[in-house]
């Protein structure tokens, strides 16, 4: 784990520092996908927040637990691909397929409609917005969002364990590869979502409140809007593949500090394999139980 570089480099006080930011940033990565998943998943099916809360985590538990790294790696590869292809089937439905906008043409004719409407409402936030355009780049709040988010991520990626155990079981030659490659692809979804579902939202003239739209229903509410009982199938399904693929890493990764970093470093120095993947199995668990409570 990366926690053993730091206790073979600096020592127990530093070890136990970056374990504590380690599980930290672990907690606060499960818990706002669980939070913003169960919101999703309550608007689009009724099921309840709390139940949709324990239902993510504890879903990926079987194969988190007997699949270690390698299941892990199946299943991102498997959940990527169903989430690209719903991207891309809405992408084509919002530009190109038969829907209220259908071209690029019509998306610019309504966004610049819809700014006009709603220009001077202190309820929307275009005030930040060059001349109060959704069609603009330069905007001072997207700015500060941008430097917000590219900070506090940067924080929790450099103390996420799930991160460096992908890097440590690699080959060397790969890993930079892959990681470079895999960040460059990755842009494509905040990208196209935001052209696709966001803009679509405003476009259609949607009724999502300021609140909805921060608790993450904009894309539920447009692929319900755009293809019915299927859009909402899709938005559940590609939902759910992001959050239980990243819960899966999550449960991994804390499981390699507790059975590798807590009980065999403090613990139980002498432990076998065996009972160091019980330790792991049992983490899993106890962490999806935790994670969904904490949501």
């Amino acid at each position: 784990t990366m926690l053993e570089v730091v206790h073979c480099r600096w020592g127990t006080g530093a070890h136990l520092t970056f374990l504590f930011f380690g599980l930290l940033s672990s907690l606060i990565v499960t818990a706002m996908l669980i939070l913003g998943g169960a919101a999703s998943i309550h608007a689009l099916t009724g099921m309840d927040t709390t139940a949709a809360s324990f239902l993510i985590p504890i879903s990926v538990v079987g194969y988190t637990a007997f699949g270690g790294l390698k299941g892990t790696y199946y299943a991102s590869y498997t959940h990527t691909f169903i989430i690209y292809l719903a991207l891309a089937i809405f992408l084509w439905k919002v530009y190109l397929g038969p829907s209220d906008i259908g071209s690029t043409n019509k998306m610019y004719d309504n966004l610049a409609c819809s700014a006009a409407r709603v220009r001077g409402i202190p309820a929307y936030p275009t005030g930040t917005n060059s001349k109060g355009s959704f069609l603009t780049f330069k905007s001072s709040g997207s700015l500060i969002f941008g430097i917000a988010n590219v900070v506090g991520n940067f924080g929790t990626v450099f103390a996420d364990q799930s991160y460096w155990q992908g890097a440590i079981a690699c080959k060397p030659e790969a890993t930079w590869k892959g990681y470079l490659l895999g960040g460059m692809s990755w842009f494509a979804i905040p990208f196209c979502m935001a052209t696709t579902f966001g803009l679509a939202g405003r476009a259609l003239d949607l009724p999502i409140t300021l609140s909805e739209a921060g608790d993450g229903l904009v894309p539920p509410a447009v692929g319900v809007h755009l293809m019915g009982q299927g859009g909402a199938f899709l938005i559940a399904l590609q939902l759910f593949m992001a959050v239980t693929s990243t819960a899966n890493s999550e449960q991994l990764a804390v499981s390699s500090l507790f059975s590798y970093d807590i009980y065999k470093r403090y613990i139980k120095p002498e432990a076998s394999g065996r009972e160091i993947i019980f330790v792991s199995r049992v983490s899993i668990g106890a962490w999806a139980l935790f994670s969904g409570i904490i949501a």
